[in-house]
C-alpha cells in the first residue's frame, strides 16, 4: 500500500528523514524526529487505508498500516 501524503506531510516528513540520518545531531533530537515521523506517517497510512476501504475497524488498521511499504525511519 503506498501512503498518500499531502505537500504539508511530505515537508515535514523529509526535514525528520535529514535529522534521522545525520549521525552528527545528537540522541535526544533524533530520537525526537523519530517519534513525530511515526506519528505522521502513521496518522497518514491509517487515512490512506480508511480511503481506500481496506481496514473496517481500528483493529485492522493496524495490520493494514504495516503492509507495504516500509516506515523509512525504521532503515
Amino acid at each position: 500500500m503506498k501512503v498518500r501524503l499531502t505537500q504539508e506531510e511530505r515537508e515535514q516528513l523529509e526535514s525528520y528523514l535529514k535529522v534521522l540520518q545525520n549521525p552528527f545531531e545528537s540522541i535526544a533530537k533524533r530520537r525526537l524526529a523519530k517519534s513525530k515521523f511515526d506519528m505522521i506517517y502513521n496518522r497518514a497510512a491509517a487515512r490512506t487505508a480508511n480511503t481506500l476501504g481496506s481496514c473496517i475497524n481500528k483493529e485492522n488498521q493496524a495490520a493494514c498500516s504495516n503492509e507495504g511499504e516500509e516506515n523509512p525511519s525504521n532503515l
